[in-house]
């Protein structure tokens, strides 16, 4: 089994480095409380009023324990959100946000990284998953090289095959058009969760969108898909991540 996703050093550099930066910023929004409540014009003056008739030093370490609880849930977060994928010579598993998906390795053709998004490519050449923001190309090729599978090094295969999305395309699959208008909406609003049904959605049809800049949608058309794939409770990801 491999791990690709933060290192070691980098999830220990987060569980301690944000707590102690929220411990500092508490403290020294706790130190300036004094300074702040001359300020008359400073809104929350009752906010550091009540600081500072609290005694010490007790308020001082309840600051700091709520600053590094805060700092904590931001690393948490942080790392959640990093794409992790668990490699065997049977399955891969990716891990992102609170989702946990499996494939069979007889469903995966190839994987590559495209815009810094990790991508498997089934092999009827329908996109089983395209995840991330800033994929560590190095990791995950290393990871997926060590038990045989596909990886395409100069990224997608299909780059040429993109068309640009505008409304009304007569060659698009029905009903794809109705979730290229809501997945339109979706980005524009950043809501990456609907982005994301509708991408699964229109792949559903046989349609492959990605973006480009200012959010432009780009698809290319995918034979039907035939196969299942399924899908884990967030506990996964929490235990792959130690």
């Amino acid at each position: 089994m491999s791990f690709a996703g933060p290192s070691r050093t980098e999830r220990i550099l987060a569980w301690s480095c944000f707590p102690l930066v929220g411990a500092a910023v508490l403290w020294g929004a706790e130190t300036l409380a004094g300074p702040i409540t001359e300020l008359a014009w400073f809104p929350f003056q009752g906010v550091f009023e009540l600081v500072t008739s609290l005694p010490e030093p007790q308020v001082t370490l309840g600051v700091l324990a709520v600053g590094a609880l805060a700092g904590a849930v931001v690393a948490h977060l942080f790392l959640r959100d990093q794409v992790k994928a668990l490699v065997s010579d049977e399955e891969v598993t990716i891990l992102h946000g609170e989702r946990s998906r499996t494939f069979h390795r007889g469903r995966i053709e190839t994987a590559f990284v495209d815009r810094k998004q990790l991508v498997l490519l089934g092999t009827d050449d329908r996109e089983l998953v395209r995840v991330g923001d800033e994929v560590d190309r190095r990791r995950f090729r290393a990871a997926f090289r060590a038990h045989g599978y596909g990886w395409c090094e100069e990224g997608d295969p299909h780059e040429d095959e993109y068309r640009r999305w505008v409304e009304g395309l007569p060659d698009l699959p029905a009903g794809a058009d109705a979730l290229l208008r809501a997945r339109a909406r979706a980005l524009e609003k950043d809501d990456r969760q609907d982005a994301e049904q509708l991408r699964e959605q229109l792949g559903e049809l046989g349609v492959v969108v990605r973006e480009g800049k200012r959010k432009r949608q780009y698809w290319r058309p995918v034979r039907p898909r035939n196969t299942t794939e399924r899908e884990h409770t967030p506990e996964t990801g929490d235990g792959a991540e130690g």
